[in-house]
């Protein structure tokens, strides 16, 4: 399964860019580098993991996603 990993930046696949800076086993603390509407660039948030299929790890807000595979 594809998880999420420290140090690592993820994209939304519309224009935001996340950067893991810590985990846990179910969340992920995220440094958001570019926002997209609904998160503000340069603050930090903590989002609990999903696990999408048994294939990969996902974070979810009220009109966004990211997934462990979108990793740029």
């Amino acid at each position: 399964m594809k998880k999420f990993e420290v140090g690592k930046t993820y994209t939304d696949f519309i224009k935001a860019r996340f950067e893991v800076i810590s985990r846990t086993e179910k969340t992920v603390k995220l440094f958001v580098k570019k926002g997209n509407g609904y998160l503000e660039a340069g603050k930090t948030y903590r989002k609990k993991i999903c696990i999408y299929h048994n294939d990969y790890e996902s974070v979810y807000g009220s009109d966004w996603g990211i997934h462990a595979i979108s990793e740029i």
